[in-house]
């Protein structure tokens, strides 16, 4: 043999024992080849400094090194194979790189779930939001970047790119103060590095506050004042000409030149009074404002005249917040109609603001949207800056009450960006506002950086009541991140502040809100103190916070009995908020889920099932678990005597609730309830959800089977004994579900610790239930024996979704296992006749799940002429139904947000709401060429009369024994079922 051969030899042996450079440092040496940084933000991993690259003109996106896009494709290649934390790191960091923002930030959220404490990996998930923020619709992302870095930064404080992360989300989010501090921070640590020159450039190119943004109408009001003051001596005194103001200005002034001269004393009188009070409104002083503001009598102008609609849009502001201003409806609808036919748009913007600030509190946010927006474009159309701002910041809320978050933030940042006001009231409220939102959504370390600006902010002339709100808001956000003694020093100058508001419906509500937040903050570590500030609270709350905000109340005074061993009390307070929810129920039911309610409610029961369990009251808790999910669900299961023996009269009944410290279990079996309590907490549920659903989509069997067994061990082995054993088996288990845990794969977990290789799916059917007793007796409802079938199929793609191209032949192949099927291209109008009119409805095409309201979740059918169209299933479903069975061979038709109490529902749950009593849906996306072979043999096993639940089952053991297809295609499919109500 020669040299050279066995070189080459040796070569090929020895080459795969040379050290392989690391998955980032393949992506480090792309980026440091490829000149400019193309990142704001900092990516951990050793990336060299350069310069920022130059913005790409227009809007197009800069164009792809092929050195960031090569390693982009070997990240993947190796995500892949092994979806690691290292290997999603290097993924992220590619993607982020190569622009692709949306792939970016879910590698990184991947790898977070993978090692949840990693402080580097925390830091890269800001960068890439941070990177994502830019885009239309992400402003969301900028609260979260906050939120990951400061996370990044509770682990390793000395992390330069988490600080440099944080500091430049700060900025962006326009918390000059924050941001200030946090470049400081970084220089102090690193003075002389790399990247220090370019943090004291923006250290000094933070925003200065600059002159406060004055009204259009400043000028003219100053003038107006000057007049007033010399028309009360002398009614004679020359009126200034304001015609070149503005249509409302040019109109006073017209009325005050043609005034005869012995009404003009008075009339300069009324001005000056109006003029006073709008001052006294920017400047936050309502007390002052309601004071001063004119009434509405025989003295002040008819409604056609300027002045007269002048009166009534001071009077609203002044006055809204007080018990005055809870009638005035009908004030605001004339002011409206006034300000509309004289051509007045800003006075017309006031009232519709107005306006949707009574239907928000009535708990109308759609209307309360409406006007809002309304009254936004109105605002802008004359350039009122802080007008614009004030009905968007309001939109922002009614964003947040409805759970719409990007929306939410969308708008927050709008304000945050264009202040500050010299509406003293709206510059502070734009801070506390998005600082409530931030902590409300678990955006914690955001809420404290928000908190904190606002109390930055304040002005040396800021009233009492706009000073507690800030100290209020940062204390509650101090409180949930678990800085308790923080938060008590400021919940002691808010005590302080709200002490120094004058007597009256203000300082009531603003002492009412203080003490609410002492039930709050304290309910646990001062239960005494806590019980004793409820009663204050409670005394002081408004109508406009009555029912969210006395939930809320009932539900800390039952913690601070808790705290005090008091069961009964606790008892009796929760009970209190289950009649409040109740009161309420049949306008939930008539809303659109009113979230921010719901969610209360859902706390209120929760807290209950948990006192019951812990008291050893199985069924007790049960039943108000199966209350709390009724609610949530929008379900109206009602319990009977006897009905858990009902329920569980088919096979055994599962229930779960995750609370923040454990996993609650019941077993229903023959009527006997048995419970166990799991010491997980829901973060770390959560988290294994998370991986289990990533580790799906990568199939990767090894580590997927790892999982599988985690995710068994939390959820079903602490129970499966109860169930019986492979030998004698239930014929079915009915899972009622913790949101948590509405995508765990349940056909897929081993039935027993001893035995992995046995699924859950080899030993019995499992049938999901949205509560308890929605289960009723599944024994006695059947398919009809010879049903009457409706394939309909809309594969055609379109409005954004890829066409599927199996979805005809599905049809065709399932409508010949029944006699005289129905095979259809899906249309809105077949659709609901087959609703209407057959037994089995199957359905192939796409589903557009909407997570945070199921209801305006889509089908994309086709339409007349053969296009695609996306359908509402309000539209689908909103005439009489009778068929028996929905099979939904689409995506994600199970899929629902892992809101308090919601989810494992989603599409499915609509038609179960309508009527339907079974539905076959999907945990998550499939693929056409799986579906259609997966869907054939359901209804293989339905025309036989087999049960939906037994159908999915068997269909899924037939795919499972041929061994050709990855978990991810058939363990995702799952059936719901409910008796029908009454």
């Amino acid at each position: 043999m020669s040299l050279a051969a066995l070189t080459a030899i040796v070569a090929v042996i020895v080459a795969p024992l040379r050290p392989q450079p690391s998955p980032i440092a393949v992506v480090v040496a792309a980026a440091a080849a490829s000149g400019p940084r193309l990142l704001e933000s900092r990516l951990t991993g050793g990336f060299p400094y350069a310069p920022l690259a130059a913005p790409v003109r227009g809007d197009a996106p800069a164009p792809a090194n092929w050195r960031i896009l090569s390693a982009a494709a070997l990240a993947q290649e190796r995500a892949d194979i092994d979806p690691s934390a290292s290997n999603l790191q290097a993924l992220g960091s590619a993607a982020a790189l190569a622009g692709n923002h949306d792939a970016a930030v879910q590698a990184f959220e991947d790898a977070v779930a993978v090692e949840p404490g990693s402080a580097t990996l925390l830091s890269d998930l800001a960068a890439a939001y941070l990177a994502r923020a830019a885009g239309a619709g992400h402003a969301i992302d900028l609260p979260r970047a906050i939120d990951a870095a400061a996370g990044a930064l509770r682990r390793n404080p000395r992390l330069l790119e988490a600080r440099f992360n944080y500091a430049l989300a700060l900025e962006q989010l326009h918390l000059r103060h924050q941001a200030g501090r946090a470049w400081d921070a970084y220089l102090a640590l690193a003075p002389a590095d790399a990247w220090a020159d370019e943090i004291r450039h923006r250290r000094a190119a933070t925003p200065s506050p600059g002159p406060a943004d004055q009204p259009p109408s400043a000028e003219a009001d100053l003038a107006l004042g000057r007049w007033a003051a010399a028309a009360r001596v002398d009614p004679l005194a020359p009126v200034p000409d304001l015609s070149a103001t503005g249509p409302f200005h040019a109109a006073v002034d017209d009325e005050l030149r043609r005034t005869p001269p012995a009404r003009r004393r008075a009339l300069a009188t009324l001005v000056s009074a109006l003029l006073d009070a709008d001052a006294a409104l920017a400047r936050g002083d309502l007390e002052h404002a309601s004071r001063v503001v004119p009434p509405v009598d025989a003295a002040v102008p008819s409604v056609d005249s300027p002045i007269g609609l002048w009166v009534r849009r001071t009077r609203l502001s002044a006055t809204f917040g007080s018990s005055a201003g809870r009638n005035l409806r009908r004030e605001a609808e004339v002011l409206l109609a006034g300000a509309h036919r004289l051509g007045f748009a800003g006075l017309e913007g006031d009232a519709l603001h107005r306006l949707g600030a009574f239907d928000f509190v009535a708990g109308r946010y759609e209307q309360a949207l409406e006007r809002y927006e309304a009254a936004a474009r109105l605002r802008a159309s004359i350039g009122d800056r802080r007008g614009t701002a004030s009905s968007r910041m309001v939109s922002g809320e009614a964003y947040g009450r409805l759970g719409r978050t990007p929306e939410a933030w969308s708008a927050f940042v709008d304000v945050l960006r264009a202040g500050p006001f010299s509406d003293a009231l709206l510059h502070q409220s734009r801070f506390t506002s998005a600082a409530t939102l931030a902590v409300n959504d678990g955006l914690v370390g955001a809420g404290i950086a928000l908190a904190r600006e606002g109390l930055d902010q304040l002005r040396p002339d800021s009233p009492p009541a706009q000073r507690t709100s800030s100290l209020s808001i940062t204390a509650r956000a101090l409180a949930v991140a678990g800085d308790r003694e923080e938060s008590a020093r400021m919940l002691g100058a808010a005590h302080e502040m709200a002490d120094a508001v004058p007597a009256g419906p203000l300082g009531d509500r603003v002492r009412a809100e203080v003490a609410f937040l002492d039930v709050e903050v304290q309910a646990v570590t001062e239960p005494t103190v806590a019980l004793a500030a409820a009663a204050v609270a409670e005394r002081g709350l408004v109508a406009s916070n009555t029912r969210q905000r006395l939930l809320a109340l009932r539900l800390f005074e039952a913690r601070a009995c808790r705290a005090r061993g008091d069961s009964d009390g606790a008892r009796r307070a929760l009970q209190a908020g289950a009649d409040l929810v109740e009161a309420q129920l049949k306008e939930i039911a008539q809303q659109d889920f009113l979230p921010s309610f719901v969610d209360a409610s859902w706390d209120v029961f929760s807290e209950r099932v948990d006192l019951e369990a812990t008291a050893g009251q199985g069924a007790a808790a049960l039943l108000w678990l199966n209350r709390g999910y009724d609610v949530r669900r929008r379900w109206t299961g009602v319990p009977r005597d006897g009905a858990l023996d009902v329920a569980s009269r088919g096979g055994p009944i599962v229930a779960y609730l995750s609370r923040p410290e454990a996993l609650w279990i019941w077993v229903v079996r023959d009527g006997v309830v048995r419970q166990r309590r799991v010491p997980v907490r829901r973060a770390e549920l959560e988290h294994a959800a998370a991986r289990l659903t990533q580790l799906l989509a990568m199939d990767v069997p090894d580590t997927l089977d790892r999982h599988v067994a985690t995710m068994a061990g939390l959820v079903w082995w602490p129970i499966a004994g109860w169930l019986g054993d492979v030998r004698e088996p239930p014929s079915r288990v009915a899972l009622v579900l913790d949101p948590v845990l509405q995508r765990v794969p349940w056909a897929l977990l081993p039935w027993s610790r001893d035995d992995h290789a046995t699924r859950i799916v080899d030993v019995a059917a499992t049938v999901i239930c949205p509560s308890v007793f929605a289960c009723g007796d599944l024994t006695t409802v059947h398919l009809t024996a010879q049903p009457r079938v409706a394939a309909l199929h809309a594969g055609q793609g379109g409005a954004g979704l890829p066409p599927l191209p199996a979805a005809r032949d599905e049809s065709e192949r399932i409508a010949r296992r029944y006699a005289g099927a129905l095979v259809e291209v899906a249309t809105e109008g077949r659709f609901a006749a087959a609703m209407a009119e057959r037994t089995i409805v199957h359905f192939s095409g796409h589903a557009v799940p909407d997570d945070r309201y199921p209801g305006r979740s889509q089908l994309l059918l086709t339409d007349p002429t053969g296009q695609a169209v996306r359908v509402g299933l309000a539209r689908v479903l909103r005439g009489p139904v009778a068929t028996e069975l929905v099979v939904l061979s689409a995506c994600s038709t199970s899929r629902a947000e892992a809101r308090r109490g919601e989810g494992g529902v989603g599409v499915a749950g609509e038609f179960l709401r309508a009527g339907v009593p079974f539905v076959v849906a999907t945990q998550w996306d499939v693929r056409d060429d799986a579906a259609a072979e997966i869907m054939d043999l359901v209804h293989e096993a339905l025309a036989a009369g087999i049960a939906p639940w037994a159908a999915v089952r068997d269909a899924q053991r037939v795919v499972r024994q041929r061994r050709v297809r990855p978990a991810r295609d058939w363990a995702g499919y799952v059936a719901y079922a409910a008796a029908p109500r009454p």
